[in-house]
């Protein structure tokens, strides 16, 4: 999964409900992970912490930005966003870390009014779930307990 390129056609969505959804998938998956028998987020009780920090960082280029919204979006851009997610696992009783683990993706979000046209039924946040999962089990298969 490192460094494969996800398209993301823009959803009225995009932003802070991305965001919750997104808290929400990592949730999911680490609740049905069968690696560890029990899983509580923001819970000092277990043994185990494993700390997660999920990174996003947008590339736009300025310049097609500006072209694309001078034509109405008729020339399409589109913005480049880099996943990352680190991991780092505590044993709370020895006080031992394991070595920081990263996992990288890419999406791509398209704008522009021929993208609607062209991809009117994609499930780009299936896309989206499809990244973060398969970055987290990449994460979670490399954490050694």
């Amino acid at each position: 999964m490192d460094d494969e390129l996800f398209d993301h056609p823009i959803q009225i969505s995009d932003g802070i409900i991305d965001i919750q959804n997104d808290f929400q998938i990592v949730k999911d998956k680490l609740k049905k992970n069968s690696q560890f028998s029990n899983i509580e987020i923001d819970s000092s009780k277990s043994q185990y912490e494993l700390e997660i920090n999920v990174t996003f960082r947008n590339k736009l280029n300025f310049i097609q930005g500006i072209l694309s919204g001078m034509t109405l979006t008729l020339i399409p851009a589109y913005d480049d966003t880099d996943l990352e997610i680190q991991g780092i696992l505590h044993n709370r009783i020895t006080g031992k870390k394991t070595k920081k683990i990263t996992t990288k993706g890419k999406m791509r979000t398209y704008i522009g009014i021929f993208p609607l046209f062209a991809r009117p039924f994609s499930d780009s946040s299936k896309n989206r779930e499809l990244l973060i999962t398969n970055l987290l089990d990449n994460l979670l298969y490399n954490v050694e307990i």
